[in-house]
C-alpha cells in the first residue's frame, strides 16, 4: 500500500461537487494526481492517464453502466475500480 506522499493517479467519473471537493482535499493531503472526469472515459484515454485507480458513480452512467465496466475491465484488468452509487448522507 503506498503512503502518504507517494505519486498515486485517480481519476473520478462523477458529477457530486460536494464528492468531489471531498475526494479532492482527500486526494490533495496525500498528493495523489485526481483527474475529475464528467464523463467515462475510454479505455483508451485511461490507458493515456496512467492511473493507480478509478472511482465511478453508476449513477451517473446510467444503463451503460455494467457494459461501461466490462469493457474498462477487460482493456485493464489490473486496474482497481471503485464502484459508488448517488445516495446522499442526511
Amino acid at each position: 500500500m503506498a503512503g502518504v506522499g507517494a505519486h498515486i493517479r485517480l481519476a473520478i467519473v462523477d458529477r457530486d461537487r460536494d464528492f468531489l471537493l471531498a475526494l479532492e482535499q482527500r486526494a490533495r493531503a496525500h498528493r495523489w494526481e485526481l483527474h475529475a472526469l464528467a464523463r467515462p472515459a475510454s479505455p483508451e484515454e485511461l490507458v493515456a492517464l496512467r492511473l493507480g485507480a478509478l472511482v465511478v458513480d453508476l449513477a451517473l452512467l446510467g444503463d451503460d453502466a455494467w457494459p461501461y465496466l466490462r469493457r474498462i475491465h477487460t482493456a485493464l484488468p489490473s486496474l482497481p475500480v471503485i464502484v459508488c452509487s448517488g445516495a446522499r448522507a442526511s
